[in-house]
């Protein structure tokens, strides 16, 4: 009997085993949902939270003192879930107030950011800042003799007479249009849409007081965006730094000119980086985002992501804080990376249709330094390859030689001007410096070799700049004394004028090649040998890292306890390059990296806790097998 019952009693008890382990499952999972639950219940006492926290700030202020415990009550949220509790933490509370001043703004540390904090000093106009009050502090100190690879000559009366006369025979061909490629019946039927918020008082319809929107520091923008600072100021429009009040984070806002013309150029840019933000939705492209435009107060506004200062004014900061500050952080592996992301960029355009046309170093920024992530910016003088285009595209330091001869062009002047970048970023100034079209023209040739003869022969403004011999000349050039010169170059390589290797200087030299049917295109410019190469070890992890792995460092990163900044050179943009560096190389097999932040806070933060650590910890261990 025992033989035959035997099998049924195990039955049974594999039953029970399985309808305990299921129940046990079910526990676990009511467990999960009631944790969440409490979470986001302790997150719906918005109104009940607000009217207890009122009523206990006048509390407060009613006593004579207030104490740290006080104080305390006022910062910490009033309903904790138990999640928060057992993890040692809490979300931050949500200011509803907008009426508060600015410091009241001001995000917690807590709150996310795509920037790194320990490169506050690096902020959008702060290098700026900085270089100046060095300039005011002592001028002798900034002052750099310019780079002229060019000479002047006066010339005859008799050649004088001449040159007057060939320039007055083409002064009005000074600025050549081109119809740009042909549009298709199809295409040329095609129409889209974009609607453009206009933020309004419906009690008011007469119109402002001041055709200029006042940007004053603590001023609310649409009742959304708080000044905080200012960034910088152009022709066309200026710029400022904004907390956007709802989601608590910092953005750029560009506040376009009250001018018909001034706004017709901001709704092209708006309309190019809303085709550029569909067409990349996760912000993988090194080109700035696109967040939010709108028109208020007879302004356009184009809202985009913050980003630290332009190219141009961090050289010119290192320039002034660093010893040798450009070639420590510009090495050839750092201008690589550059432009392969500046290429990248430009190709991800081109596959667009879009042709920048303004590539220049205040038009690039810094993401982060330390990391050496790099953003294009200012798509206001854009063109599309269906417009025309003429010869007074990029400023004129930059110009490709074919917009100034008045030839077609077409995206590879975005490569040229990749190149005039990193050629600023070896020496520290513009390469082609020149008060004119003629002396830019002049310092190309000094170190690129002569236009070539087909070139000049297809050009109708060329006779503007070249005599019947291929000689240019100018009148009236500044700080000399009126009247014609022959410009002749200053012969000379372009290595010699770098200052860099060979293979850098070859590199350099293909982007600028003056003939735009020699010169690469983007998208085989960052294939170059050269650019292959040096890649290979210039030490960008951020694309050998898997999704999981780079979220959690970057939590690990953004949670971690920090320490206030010392003002040891430690903390310079340059060697914390080097440290990043170094514990990249630092991953061979049996060395361990360093078991801290690569970049240090700036600001003190909550620390990860404990069990997230440990957590996240077991995320980038290994995988071994049972019993090993």
């Amino acid at each position: 009997m025992m033989d035959v019952d035997e099998p049924e009693d195990r039955g049974a008890s594999d039953a029970a085993g399985a309808e305990d382990g299921v129940s046990d499952r079910f526990l676990e999972v009511e467990t999960c949902v009631r944790v969440v639950l409490d979470f986001l219940q302790s997150k719906c006492f918005t109104a009940t939270e607000k009217a207890l926290r009122t009523e206990l700030e006048l509390l407060l202020q009613s006593k004579q003192s207030q104490g740290d415990m006080d104080k305390l009550l006022l910062d910490r949220n009033l309903y904790t879930s138990d999640l928060e509790k057992l993890l040692n933490l809490q979300m931050p509370k949500r200011d509803d107030d907008k009426s508060r001043d600015l410091a009241d703004a001001t995000p917690v540390s807590s709150l996310a950011s795509t920037l790194d904090p320990s490169e506050a000093n690096l902020a959008a106009g702060s290098c700026a800042q900085a270089v100046e009050a060095r300039q005011q502090a002592n001028p002798k100190s900034m002052h750099r003799k310019k780079l002229r690879l060019y000479e002047l000559r006066a010339v005859t009366d008799e050649d004088a007479y001449r040159m007057r006369k060939q320039r007055a025979k083409f002064a009005n061909s000074k600025v050549v249009f081109h119809d740009g490629a042909e549009l298709t019946p199809e295409k040329a039927q095609d129409l889209a849409h974009i609607s453009l918020p206009l933020i309004y008082n419906p009690h008011l319809n007469g119109l402002e007081d001041s055709s200029e929107l006042p940007l004053k520091l603590g001023m609310v923008i649409a009742q959304r965006y708080r000044v905080v600072a200012h960034i910088g100021k152009g022709s066309f429009s200026r710029v400022v730094q904004c907390l956007d009040l709802q989601v608590k984070l910092m953005v750029s806002v560009k506040v376009l000119r009250n001018d018909k013309d001034c706004i017709d150029q901001g709704l092209g840019e708006m309309r190019l980086l809303a085709r550029l933000s569909s067409g990349d939705p996760n912000g993988e492209q090194h080109i700035v985002r696109l967040l939010d435009y709108f028109y208020y107060k007879e302004h356009l506004l184009i809202v985009s992501e913050l980003l630290r200062d332009s190219l141009f004014n961090f050289y010119r900061y290192l320039l002034a804080t660093e010893p040798d500050g450009l070639a420590s952080y510009f090495t050839p592996e750092t201008l690589c990376i550059l432009s392969r992301q500046l290429l990248s960029a430009c190709h991800f355009l081109h596959e667009r249709s879009i042709t920048h046309c303004d590539l220049k170093p205040e038009n690039v920024c810094l993401v982060s330094a330390s990391r050496r992530i790099f953003k294009i910016i200012d798509l206001g003088s854009a063109v599309l390859s269906h417009d025309y285009h003429n010869s007074y595209v990029q400023s004129r330091w930059y110009r490709a030689p074919e917009v100034m001869l008045g030839l077609k062009w077409g995206h590879k002047v975005d490569v040229w001007g990749v190149g005039c970048i990193l050629a600023e970023l070896c020496i520290g100034q513009p390469i082609f410096y020149g008060s004119t079209v003629e002396a830019v023209l002049a310092a190309q040739e000094a170190c690129l070799g002569p236009i070539p003869d087909h070139m000049r022969a297809a050009s109708s403004v060329a006779p503007m700049y070249f005599t019947p011999g291929g000689q240019l000349f100018t009148s009236d050039p500044p700080n000399t004394p009126p009247g014609w010169y022959v410009i002749s170059s200053v012969k000379t390589r372009l290595v010699d004028v770098l200052r860099v290797d060979e293979s850098l200087a070859a590199f350099i030299g293909r982007l600028l090649r003056l003939d735009h049917a020699e010169r690469p295109t983007a998208e085989e410019a960052k294939s170059d040998p050269w650019v292959i190469e040096c890649f290979g070890t210039a030490l960008y992890t951020e694309n050998t890292m898997t999704p999981a792995q780079r979220i959690t460092t970057n939590l690990t990163q953004f949670y971690s306890p920090v320490n206030s900044r010392s003002n040891s050179r430690s903390d310079s943009p340059v060697t914390s390059q080097k440290m990043s560096q170094a514990q990249s190389r630092d991953t061979s097999p049996g060395r361990e990296r360093p078991n801290k932040p690569a970049h240090p806070r700036t600001k003190e933060g909550p620390g990860l806790p404990q069990e997230f650590r440990l957590a996240m910890q077991a995320c980038h261990a290994p995988t071994r097998a049972v019993g090993h």
